[in-house]
């Protein structure tokens, strides 16, 4: 299933082994000012991304919990190199 936004539950899932061996394409673009999200929660996300994902990791310098521009751009780039979006015309 598709997600905006989350993280990785400290349980293993019934999916896991499957998405280890599938590996789709991920991104997760964070703020490094985020105080919502656990560094224990971060740090699982990584790893769990690294080891199940064709991951992109951005990290975003002063975002909080939240989205700005530079978030939107990412995933907008993200979606263009997955070819769901076309680039915009010049």
């Amino acid at each position: 299933s598709s997600r905006l936004a989350g993280f990785v539950q400290a349980a293993a899932q019934s999916g896991d082994a499957a998405l280890r061996r599938s590996r789709p394409a991920a991104l997760w673009v964070r703020g490094d000012a985020d105080r919502v999200i656990t560094a224990a929660a971060v740090m699982r996300t990584e790893e769990y991304l690294r080891d199940h994902t064709a991951a992109r990791v951005s990290l975003v310098p002063g975002l909080g919990h939240g989205v700005s521009k530079e978030v939107l751009a990412e995933v907008r780039e993200f979606l263009i190199q997955l070819e769901v979006v076309a680039p915009a015309e010049e």
